[in-house]
This record gives structure tokens, C-alpha cells and sequence, in this order.
């Protein structure tokens, strides 16, 4: 089911930098205001403000900044990429995120379900898929597992 919504360029050269060029570490996309577009929420790179325009202090640790960054109550689409050992090499991947959680509007979690196959289409590379509704599906040790258990 196509929901008519686009992906902007943005978003594709966001990924790139993730990707390709490795300048981020990971990216989060949503609906535009209008919810005519996919756009970028905001990046690894991109300090978060409070209301008065001070960044606020965020966790060291790099996944646990991304997940502090996902709504509560609405949805987001996501690439991280994971890094993590294996018999004793390092390797990454670029995991792609589904995150509706249950407080997300009903009209939001339609918007999001009908167009996440224009956004993976638009941003390939990735190798592994989470699709999330709450914490628990997204815990690092878990994504790792799943990555360990898929390619080795």
C-alpha cells in the first residue's frame, strides 16, 4: 500500500553520510509537519536544545543517545550503525528502525506502516530490519544477538 508520502533528498544524503562516508552515527527521520514527506528529525551530529535553546546533557554512550531521542508518543523511522565483536573481530552493520510506539495516533501509525517500504527502498544498504513498539525491542544486546545470529 503506497501512502503517497516522498522521501526528501535530505534523508538520502543523511544515509550516505552514515553509510557511505561514516560521518554519522546514526540518523532519525519522521513525518513532515504536512505529512507529505519523509524528513530528518535529527542526527548524531546535531546537538538537542532545551526550550531556552541550551543543549541538554545527553548519555555518553552512543546508542543509548539514540534511543533517548525516540518519541514516546509518536513515530520515527531510524539507521544506526551498530558496531560490535565477533570472535574477536570488530564489525558493523547499519540496522534500520520501525519505531511506532502504542501512543502514536492512530492516523500517524497508518501514515508510517503505508509508507515504510518507499523509505527502505530509498535507503539501501542496510542489513537487518527492527520493527519496535517499545523498549524492549530495541535493546542493544538483543540487536547484537540478532546480528551475531544472521551472519555468522
Amino acid at each position: 500500500m503506497s501512502s503517497g508520502i516522498t522521501v526528501t533528498p535530505e534523508c538520502i544524503q543523511a544515509f550516505g553520510k552514515l553509510k557511505d562516508e561514516h560521518k554519522l552515527q546514526f540518523v532519525i527521520y519522521k513525518l513532515s509537519d504536512d505529512l507529505k514527506n519523509i524528513v530528518v528529525d535529527n542526527t548524531s551530529d546535531d546537538p538537542i536544545l532545551d526550550e531556552s535553546g541550551n543543549p541538554i546533557t545527553e548519555p555518553e554512550n552512543d546508542y543509548e543517545r539514540f534511543l533517548s531521542r525516540l518519541p514516546e508518543d509518536d513515530g520515527r523511522y531510524a539507521v544506526f550503525e551498530v558496531k560490535y565483536m565477533h570472535e574477536g573481530g570488530k564489525r558493523e552493520k547499519v540496522v534500520f528502525y520501525s519505531w511506532v510506539p502504542e501512543k502514536t495516533s492512530i492516523k500517524h501509525k497508518m501514515l508510517y506502516a503505508s509508507s515504510r517500504s518507499e523509505v527502505e527502498q530509498k535507503l539501501q544498504g542496510f542489513v537487518y530490519v527492527v520493527q519496535a513498539t517499545d523498549s524492549d525491542d530495541v535493546l542493544y544486546d538483543t540487536i547484537q544477538k540478532a546480528l551475531s545470529n544472521k551472519f555468522f
